[in-house]
């Protein structure tokens, strides 16, 4: 898993942050928000990129809810 990879990479789990088997969604929101930002993008895009609407993304971002499962394309 990405962030399983990631973490090692890190050298561990940032301080604050869950392993994958404890999902916090307000730290899910401050990686997505970071790597939204560091794409560039705008909610709008980051949102119709994910198949979402702007304002589940902006709660995502926000820690307030978290994404279903991805659904097949």
């Amino acid at each position: 898993m990405f962030w399983d990879d990631e973490a090692a990479r890190l050298g561990g789990v940032p301080e604050g942050e869950t392993t994958a088997d404890e999902f916090d969604p307000t730290a899910f929101g401050r990686r997505l928000k970071e790597a939204r930002n560091h794409a560039g993008l705008p909610q709008s895009q980051a949102a119709q990129r994910l198949g979402v609407s702007q304002a589940t993304y902006s709660r995502m971002e926000d820690g307030r809810t978290q994404a279903s499962r991805a659904r097949d394309r």
